[in-house]
């Protein structure tokens, strides 16, 4: 009645390893760096967003080099306590892809469409205030979802 691996004719197609299985080094290191692009890349989306949605003009891509510094530094605060005091699970603390749509739907308001390229200088009172916008905006978001989260309001209707 134990379980016993299944023989090489019946392994899936398409199926490269199975969950007992051990990748050798090669293979790890493969989807190790594998792994990283996509854990990078997914990291790189919302500054990409955010300095666009700011319209800093000339001053957008110096914005988004402060705003990837800041989402690698808070991620790795994030990863660090996650991995030590947290549940201490393996993972990257990034950022979450449920904050785009509002992102998306902020840059679709007619004040907020941007109408300046990037060699136009635009005041940094301007796209500094539309920085506090979309933070305090999105920091409503997270409040909103702590207290669906927390009240259960959503999962138990009447």
């Amino acid at each position: 009645m134990g379980f016993s691996p299944p023989a090489e004719e019946e392994r899936p197609v398409g199926l490269h390893l199975r969950v007992n299985d051990r990748p050798s080094w090669k293979e790890a290191l493969l989807f190790g760096c594998q792994q990283a692009t996509v854990c990078i890349s997914g990291l790189l989306v919302f500054p990409f967003l955010v300095s666009q949605l700011a319209c800093a003009g000339d001053q957008t891509i110096a914005l988004r080099v402060q705003l990837i510094s800041a989402t690698f530094v808070a991620c790795g605060i994030a990863t660090l306590l996650q991995t030590t005091l947290g549940l201490r699970l393996s993972i990257l603390n990034g950022t979450a892809f449920s904050f785009l749509p509002p992102l998306l739907a902020f840059s679709q308001l007619p004040e907020n469409r941007c109408e300046v390229g990037q060699n136009v200088t635009v005041p940094e009172e301007e796209w500094k205030g539309r920085i506090q916008t979309i933070s305090g905006s999105l920091v409503m978001a997270c409040l909103v979802f702590i207290t669906i989260g927390a009240t259960g309001q959503f999962l138990h209707p009447q």
